[in-house]
């Protein structure tokens, strides 16, 4: 794909989106937690794991997509972990319980964290060595507003109108993001992929999984 071209500059808009979008809910509901606690009738422990399912999730699943992506593709990584992205936040945005919510956080995480690693593979896949430190540099910018107007989102939902609504605002951005990954963004299909399926380091990830969970 020339880096010049539209369906780069279109392909790259939608990749800062999706980072947008999965570093906006790490934050997002930590104001939401007091409403979800209280409208759901649990604990503010338990609504806290709301937010530390979503982290933990997120980084134990990171080198396992790395890997997926070089046996089955990076957009077909990408558009997977985007959909089951979108599936995660309306789950949680008609969680009926905390389990429920918890459950559908850790989904969330787990195609967060896919999304934010395969951005960084796909980006550095698509320009020359030159200028990644440049759109690198994008990405980062775009993580950072997702931070910032996370507090605002996350505040002004839950109060003024619904904690429900700090998901549902996920689903009108994810959707024509994976329409405009499918259109523009062209990359290659690895092949052999038996063979590359064998070099997962799957014990390496649980090992990974339950060290972070025993940290808390």
């Amino acid at each position: 794909m020339p880096i010049n071209s539209l369906n780069f500059y279109l392909a790259f808009a939608c990749l800062c989106i999706c980072v947008y979008v999965a570093i906006l809910d790490t934050v997002i509901i930590g104001y939401a937690l007091p409403a979800i606690a209280v409208d759901l009738k649990t604990t503010s422990s338990q609504a806290y794991w709301c937010g530390t399912a979503y982290l933990i999730s997120q980084t134990v699943v990171q080198p396992l997509y790395g890997s997926f992506s070089n046996i089955f593709g990076r957009k077909v990584c990408l558009m997977t972990a985007l959909f089951l992205f979108t599936v995660a936040s309306f789950l949680c945005a008609v969680a009926p319980d905390v389990r429920w919510l918890i459950g559908s956080r850790v989904m969330q995480g787990l195609e967060s964290g896919g999304i934010n690693v395969l951005v960084n593979v796909i980006t550095a896949d698509m320009v020359p060595i030159r200028d990644r430190g440049k759109y690198m540099g994008f990405t980062s910018l775009t993580g950072a507003l997702g931070l910032v107007s996370g507090v605002v989102f996350g505040s002004v939902l839950a109060q003024k109108v619904s904690w429900r609504m700090v998901f549902y605002l996920n689903i009108p951005i994810c959707i024509p993001t994976m329409v405009g990954i499918s259109l523009f963004l062209n990359l290659k299909r690895p092949e052999k992929v038996e063979e590359k399926l064998n070099q997962i380091d799957f014990v390496g990830v649980l090992g990974l999984t339950v060290s972070l969970v025993s940290t808390l």
